[in-house]
Order: C-alpha cells, then structure tokens, then sequence
C-alpha cells in the first residue's frame, strides 16, 4: 500500500507520462491515458507485461480453484439430496440447480480467463 510521498511520487510518476488519475479501489490505482501521454499502455515493456499477466493468473488461478472446489461440492451435495425423499427438498431444487448452474457458469468463464491469460503468457503478447 502507497502512503505519504510513495503515493505522490507514484501518482506524479503518471502524471508526468500522461495519464491523469481517476481513482483507487483496494489498493489498485486507475488512470486514463490523455492524448498527450508517453504511452497508451501502462505496461509498455515486454517484462512488466508478462509480470502483469502472472499476478492476474495466480489470482484468477486460486478463484479458479475455489470455483472448482465449490462446484464440486454443490454437485455431490444436489445429487445426494436429489436421491433422498423429502417434500421440503422439492420446494429448494429449482433454488439449488439455479444456483449449480450460475457457479458452473462463473466457473467456466473464469476458466476462459485463466486459458487467455496462459496463451498471452505463452505468445509474449496480451491478448487480454
């Protein structure tokens, strides 16, 4: 985290390239490139890049996992529950698959990104 003159060295940093700042959310700064800037990427060289694109896939890899932890766990738990009989099971199954369904489509998106993020990875190039 960026306090006192760390944060106006870094903000100014950006100024001075052409970017104005717009805002910080969690500790993650935003900025827009003005038509003046020095680059219309923050990332400029190959190597801040590729670092780039593996802090995002080691944090998109762990969601990654935990989506996967839980999708498993819901399927195991729905078909468990699906083969027992009881009338207050029927009022929660539409609740249920819907909510088994939206996790594996999270899931699969999130997937998507981490194979983007590989290949970008891979190529040198960000396809992201």
């Amino acid at each position: 985290m960026l306090r006192g003159r760390q944060r106006d060295e870094y903000l100014g940093l950006f100024k001075d390239a052409g970017w104005d700042f717009l805002g910080e959310v969690a500790n993650r700064y935003y900025f827009v490139a003005r038509a003046d800037a020095f680059s219309p990427e923050v990332f400029s060289d190959p190597e801040s890049r590729q670092d780039r694109i593996r802090r995002e896939l080691r944090l998109l890899g762990g969601i990654l996992a935990i989506e996967g932890w839980n999708l498993s766990i819901l399927t195991g738990m729905g078909i468990r529950d699906l083969q027992r009989q009881d009338p207050f099971l029927d009022l929660l199954l539409p609740i249920g698959l819907a909510s088994l369904l939206a996790l594996a489509v999270v899931t699969v998106m999130t997937g998507w990104c981490v194979w983007k993020l590989v290949q970008a990875l891979k190529t040198g190039t960000d396809s992201t």
